[in-house]
């Protein structure tokens, strides 16, 4: 019985030791020369203290690598440690679609973009987003801004400064023209509904007439567009209704009114009236 017992210290003792024995192991290192020592089966791992990273089969004469035997070869693969230390930090939330950005120049500290608004520019790659203000083209290459609109304009509803319309002063219904010189200004009449701009002036049928700077209307005529007719009324007894001037008194030439037929020819000529009636007729 006591030789039974002494067996069971025994074998207890020496399954401890074997596992403390696997608890300390670490791969062995050997030279490449003696890589194949003792004949190691497949999946065996080595230290080749003298190994090439990234040969297979091994090769000797470097500065030491890993070495794995799969169907009686040696293999050295390279292996890398990696470029990153696990240590890159972020924000604790994002948007769908969000751009990622850099916070610092360490290429760690990854931050948010829900703070740019607008129209983006790249430069060397780093986002940015226009300014509103500045000079020279709409949108310019370097040092980039929006300029002759304000952002709203441009992103949504707004107005267009009063400085940048080439002339006049912004104006209710006033129209916008395209000068002779190719510049964009004010107009000096208001935009009407109509084919002519401003508010017609007297009642329906006056001709029009510009009163400084004014659409006015001519009383003492009516026009009807039924028939045609222009009557224009005399405005009061004595007074002219309508005064005609020739171009010079010296020796003139051309009639001043003519009245003709339909056929427009002289032998169809319309007899002139009477001076009785006022109005003179032309030789």
């Amino acid at each position: 019985m006591k030789l039974v017992i002494a067996l069971l210290v025994v074998f207890a003792c020496w399954v401890g030791a074997q596992g403390q024995a696997r608890t300390a192991e670490q791969v062995v290192s050997v030279p490449f020369s003696a890589l194949n020592n003792g004949n190691p089966p497949n999946g065996s791992v080595r230290h080749v203290t003298n190994g090439v990273p990234g040969t297979s089969p091994c090769q000797g004469g470097g500065s030491g690598a890993m070495a794995s035997k799969v169907n009686g070869v040696w293999h050295c693969p390279a292996l890398s440690p990696g470029a990153g230390t696990g240590d890159v930090a972020g924000p604790a939330a994002s948007s769908v679609g969000e751009l990622a950005v850099y916070l610092t120049t360490t290429g760690k500290n990854i931050g948010r973009s829900n703070s740019l608004t607008g129209i983006a520019s790249l430069n060397s790659g780093v986002v940015s987003v226009l300014s509103s203000t500045g000079s020279g083209d709409v949108v310019r290459s370097v040092g980039p801004t929006i300029t002759g609109l304000n952002a709203s304009t441009v992103f949504g509803s707004g107005t267009i400064p009063p400085a940048r319309i080439i002339s006049g002063a912004l104006t209710v219904n006033r129209c916008v023209r395209y000068s002779a010189s190719g510049q964009i200004e004010l107009a000096a009449d208001d935009c009407g509904t109509g084919g002519g701009g401003g508010t017609p002036g007297g009642v329906t049928g006056n001709l029009q007439y510009n009163d400084a700077g004014v659409l006015a209307g001519l009383l003492n005529t009516s026009y009807n567009s039924t028939t045609g007719a222009l009557t224009l009324n005399q405005q009061a007894n004595g007074n002219d209704t309508l005064v005609g001037l020739r171009a010079t008194d010296s020796s003139p030439t051309g009639t001043w009114l003519r009245l003709r037929r339909r056929l427009h020819s002289a032998a169809a000529a319309m007899p002139c009236c009477t001076n009785a009636a006022r109005i003179g007729c032309g030789a």
